[in-house]
């Protein structure tokens, strides 16, 4: 049974009797129905049951739920939904703390971080062979030697550039960076020009370098998260938002700009695709400007883990198992690129050649013309597993750490507070922050 987001309504578990239930839209009659997805004659109330929580339904992840519960005589997994609590994450946990705890969890949208630091999730680290996956994404998702969250595809953030205009290799300091925004001060340089979401990105792919969540004081590197602040306060990027809004593409852009740089996210062998074609040559991902040039990072699409507290972690273990496998990984590729080894080559190679229905003809219109866009070459498929092997890391999003420093630092922007004083206050708000939330 197929199942995606224009047919899933809500979700419900039976407190007795058989199964689970999925409240179904009919888009031709507009009627609601009624579907029992555990229809094997064995009564779920017999099954031991797996908790499943998370915040919002994944569609993919709902198909295995039905499969799972359809096909196996001794587990049933009930999903818990905490996407219409007020506050999901507060919510989940008052539920571990009340030991109402869950065997599966898809920590896609929660803080990971927090639960990796309070002991709730098991490590995966021995459920399976890590030398059948991505080595950067097993540095991705490794903390201290330990692994606790797995996912079948990935998808890269970064910043990208024509290879004519940026060179080769990949990453680039805060200086270089604005060095490229001076030397081209009188073209289009970027596809932004928020000076607030450049903050966040920065502060989101180096918060590790200068946050040190194992003391209670001094949590900043000063100097450091000093340059970061100096950098994005001088940044002066010219963006083509006004021509993008007028009515030309991104396409028409890159095109006649080469100097351009677009911030994007890389799903598939398709996206870089149109984004050699748009160029209209070698396309590096330079990435987020940072300290130590590691500007790429990795976002998992479907993360999942397992519960510390479970009774039940070997059966949790074989629902998640399911999303690691070469048929399952294939299947998602549109979403993302496939996390393990051999999966992720034949995705390459039949990019190359054209052989999957998945790398289709496609035409993308520059300056009013057509323009059809070439299979990936050679070289960019060797810039692809260049970029793969640069987002070695998965940057937290650290909301809360975020606002804080959002608020401080419009002060220093305005020039209303030195960045000295901004620096210690941001620090001395995170420390506490840091230590009430340990």
């Amino acid at each position: 049974m197929g199942l995606n987001e224009n047919h899933l309504i809500e979700l419900g578990t039976l407190d007795e009797g058989d199964g689970i239930i999925v409240v179904l839209k009919d888009e031709q009659s507009k009627n609601v129905h009624f579907k029992k997805l555990v229809h094997d004659g064995t009564s779920s109330s017999k099954k031991i049951r797996l908790v499943l929580a998370c915040n919002g339904i994944n569609p993919a992840l709902m198909e295995k739920v039905c499969d799972f519960n359809t096909k196996n005589n001794d587990y049933c997994v009930l999903i818990k939904n905490y996407e219409c609590e007020e506050d999901p994450y507060t919510s989940l946990n008052l539920d571990i703390v009340n030991g109402k705890g869950f065997d599966i969890i898809d920590l896609s949208t929660l803080p990971v971080e927090n639960y990796v630091k309070k002991g709730i999730l098991q490590d995966l680290s021995e459920y399976f062979d890590q030398a059948d996956f991505l080595d950067s994404y097993i540095q991705a998702i490794t903390v201290e030697g330990k692994i606790y969250e797995v996912s079948p595809v990935f998808f890269v953030h970064t910043i990208l550039g024509n290879s004519k205009a940026v060179g080769e290799g990949i990453g680039w300091t805060y200086e270089e960076f604005q060095a490229y925004l001076q030397e081209n001060s009188n073209s289009i340089t970027i596809n932004y020009a928020d000076k607030a979401e450049l903050l966040r990105q920065v502060f989101k792919i180096s918060s590790e370098d200068y946050i040190n969540r194992d003391i209670d004081v001094d949590c900043f590197d000063e100097e450091r998260f000093a340059d970061m602040l100096r950098f994005v306060k001088e940044y002066q990027g010219i963006s083509g938002s006004e021509m993008l809004n007028s009515g030309y593409s991104l396409f028409d852009l890159a095109r006649n700009n080469p100097t351009l740089l677009i911030e994007t996210s890389l799903m598939s062998t398709n996206d870089f695709r149109v984004y050699e074609c748009a160029y209209g040559g070698k396309v590096v991902a330079k990435g987020y400007p940072s300290a130590n040039r590691g500007g790429n990072y990795m976002e998992l699409g479907l993360a999942l883990g397992i519960g510390a507290g479970s009774e039940n972690k070997e059966a949790a273990w074989e629902f998640i198992s399911y999303f690691l496998t070469d048929s399952v990984q294939y299947k998602m590729t549109d979403i993302g690129f496939p996390t393990r080894k051999d999966t992720l080559s034949r995705v390459i190679k039949e990019a190359q050649k054209g052989a999957s229905p998945k790398d289709y003809a496609m035409l993308i219109n520059i300056d009013g013309n057509d323009v059809e866009v070439p299979l990936l070459t050679e070289e960019g498929a060797k810039e692809l597993y260049n970029i793969f092997q640069s987002a070695n890391r998965i940057a937290p999003e650290n909301s809360e750490i975020f606002n804080i420093i959002q608020e401080e630092v419009q002060s220093y922007f305005i020039e209303q507070q030195t960045l000295e004083k901004v620096v210690e206050n941001v620090d001395n708000r995170v420390s506490l922050y840091i230590r009430e939330n340990r």
